[in-house]
């Protein structure tokens, strides 16, 4: 019998990596439910998932990540009303996140460590954009967690957190100051995530922070807005910046 020799590494990495990204698309599907039930203070685990429009439940096949919102085009199968476009977007990042560390990374604890990381600081911007969440604890407990996986593929890098706390104080304390019906804790923790990875990119991406805090320190809510969305630009592309190079700042 002819000899049947088994796939090389660089032949699975591939197949692992469309697996991996495949994996991450249903992150995303869940992280769609942690984002919106979050902003409403609900469990995150039940009730099952529904149309936020008529509360039918919704079937395995419309929650298929991806490709359930086209095949829908984009409208409840039930109500028809209209599917926010959200859902596909943030599931196709979650996708492009969990597969791009595999490929910088292959099954290693950075891997694990880094697509963990990525999809936090993912989900806790998503969730500063839409401004909906008061409570402090989502934009608080990704320091908890940065400690656990950090501890898992580096050191304890004292210098860099005390930089960006410092960074998170002075932006929650500017927006305390200037808009004080937004939620300060949340201005403070997306800071901090983002400085605690972008360190490493030096001025390119640090000479983001007073840019911001200058369009926050304006008043009004056309003022409050444009800083809102240029947060999230700037974490957008720090986690793009760290998923090109497989670096996160450990």
């Amino acid at each position: 019998m002819p000899e049947i020799t088994p796939p090389t590494p660089d032949l699975l990495i591939p197949f692992l990596t469309f697996f991996f990204a495949l994996f991450g698309s249903l992150l995303g599907s869940f992280s769609n439910v942690v984002i919106l039930r979050m902003a409403e203070g609900r469990s995150v685990v039940f009730p099952p998932s529904s149309c936020p429009h008529c509360k039918h439940q919704l079937s395995p096949l419309d929650l298929i990540p991806i490709f359930g919102w086209l095949l829908l085009l984009g409208k409840c199968r039930y109500c028809k009303a209209p599917i926010s476009w959200q859902y596909p977007l943030v599931e196709t990042s979650a996708a492009a996140i969990v597969g791009s560390a595999f490929a910088a990374h292959g099954l290693s604890a950075a891997f694990v460590a880094g697509a963990a990381w990525s999809m936090i600081w993912f989900v806790v911007s998503v969730l500063h954009l839409r401004q909906e969440c008061v409570a402090p604890a989502p934009f608080l407990w990704p320091f908890a967690y940065r400690l656990v996986l950090g501890y898992a593929v580096a050191p304890f890098q004292p210098f860099a957190w005390i930089a960006a706390l410092g960074g998170g104080a002075v932006m929650g304390a500017v927006v305390r100051y200037r808009h004080p019906e937004s939620p300060a804790a949340a201005w403070f923790g997306v800071t901090v995530v983002n400085l605690l990875s972008t360190q490493w990119l030096g001025t390119i991406s640090l000479a983001a922070l007073p840019l911001i805090i200058i369009l926050a320190a304006r008043r009004g809510e056309a003022a409050a807005r444009q800083a809102v969305y240029a947060m999230f630009l700037w974490n957008i592309a720090g986690i793009a910046a760290c998923a090109w190079t497989g670096n996160s700042g450990w």
